[in-house]
């Protein structure tokens, strides 16, 4: 719980830190059912207009490229760009898997659900976005960003498989070969997101 992880690093911090951990704590407490909401609401309007997460990747490709950014924005940058690539990494597999289903049932059975709105990459950056509906120091907002890695990231797997269980209902498999494939794995290095 991001709340408990807060705690931890207030009680081992000092001073000013040890303020800052804790002030966090209360605005998070008073303001996270805003950003909940803003999160989910944005992540389903993803599922409306896909265009926005594709335009996002993009740039979010091209933020990679050397250029003239304001600090906060570049740190921001940085901080989606190693929690996203770590994410990434972990649930290669069960990625690779929930796009050829995808694609296949988009071939053969005409539905159309875009994949791109359920990557790590539209996850992180949905939750940068609902993370700025609090005013807060750049300091605390990588903060939010490390417990959001920390405590919602490294459940992708659980997500990516539940999806694929879903798939697997609807007989929603890309071949012979995706009938016998495992999943990934269903458990996770959590040091992966230290």
């Amino acid at each position: 719980c991001a709340d408990d992880t807060l705690f931890d690093w207030a009680r081992r911090a000092i001073g000013e830190e040890q303020h800052r951990c804790m002030s966090l704590m209360r605005v998070l407490r008073v303001r996270k059912p805003d950003v909940v909401d803003h999160f989910f609401k944005a992540f389903s309007d993803q599922f409306d207009h896909p265009a926005a997460a594709g335009k996002k990747k993009k740039k979010a490709q091209l933020s990679g490229e050397l250029s003239m950014q304001p600090t906060e924005d570049l740190e921001e940058s940085i901080a989606v760009t190693n929690m996203t690539t770590r994410a990434e990494g972990l649930f290669r597999d069960q990625l690779f898997e929930l796009g050829r289903r995808l694609e296949w049932a988009a071939d053969y059975r005409g539905e159309h659900v875009p994949r791109l709105v359920m990557e790590p990459l539209a996850i992180s950056e949905v939750f940068l976005e609902a993370s700025r509906t609090i005013d807060m120091e750049i300091e605390s907002r990588l903060v939010v960003l490390k417990l959001f890695e920390r405590t919602v990231m490294i459940q992708l797997g659980d997500f990516y498989n539940r999806l694929l269980h879903t798939l697997d209902e609807n007989d929603i498999q890309a071949g012979a070969a995706a009938q016998n494939a495992p999943h990934g794995n269903d458990t996770q290095d959590e040091s992966s997101f230290a």
